[in-house]
């Protein structure tokens, strides 16, 4: 789902490489993919993630939180 402002800027979840740190004192650290929302600015080419949502494990997980987001902040649903 994406969503869209009121400035024009569109919202929504992919996924990225994240660095997970090593978990012990002779583990390297590990990437990983996770999900979160991200935002585009109305001229630009670049997402950007959303700073306030934390990374999630699966895509639903992500798509909930920015729903919620995009519900506190008064955002419309609009196609991909």
């Amino acid at each position: 789902m994406m969503y869209k402002n009121e400035r024009g800027w569109r919202y929504k979840v992919m996924r990225a490489v994240v660095t997970q740190p090593a978990s012990g004192l002779f583990d390297k650290p590990k990437d990983v993919w996770k999900f979160k929302g991200w935002y585009n600015k109305q001229k630009g080419n670049t997402w950007k993630p959303v700073r306030t949502l934390p990374w999630q494990e699966t895509r639903g997980k992500a798509e909930e939180d920015l729903a919620g987001y995009a519900a506190r902040h008064k955002m419309q649903a609009v196609r991909e």
